[in-house]
């Protein structure tokens, strides 16, 4: 196929405010190209950029892209962002900057003929870009943000391909993440969604205990989104995302999800048991019920004077600062299964699942909870303990965390008269 012809007009152009001002009224001038940056400026820079207006101080070129009648900025987003917000009278300027018109806003500006005259006649030159090629036009962008701190989410949306457009459409997926208290500031919420597919993806579910990828950094993401440029991403992962994000949506208050790390978490654990478990109307209000008090203790408590109880809630806090967590997935799931206790395996197997085993251990303080123990009741590894039923499943039994007891090994034995044959 013959390539899409790149045209750059060499010689800057002039726009006044008045007419990019008609332009953006007449919605010809196109800020949301998915390649770009959201708005990322605070009000003191943007009331600066007001500032060199009134004081007819250059700004700087703009480069946009052309299609038909269309203007899409390609470099100057913040620029004409802040001059449109200050027309639109949603901030002031700042005395600070410019004491001779302080806290004027642009309505006030058109009460004095001869300023507002000289404001909307200001010059912006720019250049020209016309092409009908999303990838060259995207190379051009970040060649223009070379030297200009683009985040990991910012680079990652610039991969334009199939898998990016699964990761926009899951961002977006039935609002959940715009149910949580997370910011969807310069792409995060992609970056969010992103991470949760590659974790979702490369995880080892079907080991005894889930196996969690070490790394979710850039480079990862990044050879995830070129191996699905092209190709379409594994239908199976997002089936099973888009099933747990309507689990979590109709279950939970997500509101009270303020940071990243908890929701990736949260996601893992909702995904690890609609994987394992039955869920029925009793577990999502315990799970509901259960989160908000979770993380209330995990910001409440004192991490200089802690009690013993505590530590689990700190070292989760100290966790947060990784994005794949075992730990994390571990302290969260233990706690939950500690109070959903009557939660059954689907296929109610003789043996405890992992996460039931954590529970358990948890409940028991670690300690064998034979009443003979010759050991008077010492605590035992978790990984060497035995989970005991308490109802024998051979009786019929359930393997549910209230039916379960921890035990050291040689105490189990005793209990059995030296078989574990039946248990």
């Amino acid at each position: 196929m013959p390539e899409t012809p790149l045209i750059i007009h060499p010689t800057p152009q002039i726009f006044t405010i008045n007419e990019l001002w008609g332009l953006y009224k007449d919605n010809k001038i196109d800020f949301n190209a998915e390649y770009q940056r959201s708005s990322v400026w605070k009000k003191e820079k943007k009331q600066k950029l007001i500032d060199s207006i009134l004081r007819n101080y250059s700004i700087g070129l703009i480069i946009l892209r052309k299609k038909g009648d269309q203007y899409e900025v390609l470099d100057g987003q913040q620029r004409l962002r802040a001059i449109f917000e200050f027309m639109e009278n949603k901030f002031s300027v700042n005395g600070k900057f410019t004491p001779e018109h302080a806290d004027k806003k642009f309505e006030d500006i058109e009460k004095d003929r001869g300023l507002y005259a000289n404001f909307i006649a200001f010059k912006i030159p720019y250049l020209l870009v016309e092409s009908s090629d999303d990838k060259k036009v995207t190379e051009i962008f970040l060649r223009l943000q070379e030297g200009l701190a683009l985040n990991m989410a910012e680079k990652l949306n610039a991969i334009i391909g199939k898998m990016r457009d699964v990761i926009i459409e899951l961002s977006k997926y039935n609002d959940v993440l715009k149910s949580t208290g997370i910011e969807e500031f310069r792409f995060a919420h992609r970056l969010l969604m992103a991470q949760i597919f590659f974790l979702e993806m490369e995880t080892r579910w079907d080991d005894p205990t889930p196996i969690f990828p070490s790394q979710v950094r850039l480079q990862e993401l990044t050879k995830m989104y070129k191996d699905y440029e092209v190709s379409d991403p594994p239908p199976y992962v997002i089936t099973r995302i888009k099933k747990t994000l309507n689990f979590l949506k109709e279950t939970l208050d997500l509101s009270v999800i303020r940071k990243r790390s908890d929701f990736i978490t949260l996601y893992l654990i909702a995904s690890y048991i609609d994987r394992r478990y039955v869920i029925d109307d009793n577990f999502k209000s315990v799970f509901r019920n259960f989160l908000h008090g979770f993380l209330s203790r995990v910001e409440k408590v004192d991490i200089r004077t802690p009690k013993k109880e505590e530590e689990d809630y700190i070292r989760y806090r100290e966790a947060r600062r990784f994005i794949s967590s075992s730990l994390r997935f571990e302290i969260m799931l233990k706690h939950l299964l500690s109070n959903a206790t009557s939660l059954k395996i689907k296929d109610n197997k003789r043996e405890f699942d992992y996460g039931q085993k954590l529970a358990i251990y948890y409940r028991a303080s670690g300690k064998c909870q034979y009443p003979y123990c010759q050991e008077k009741r010492k605590e035992v590894s978790f990984d060497n303990a035995h989970f005991h039923h308490i109802k024998p499943w051979k009786d019929g039994g359930l393997t549910i965390v209230d039916n379960g007891a921890l035990m050291h090994p040689s105490c189990h034995l005793r209990l059995h008269s030296g078989t574990l044959d039946d248990e």
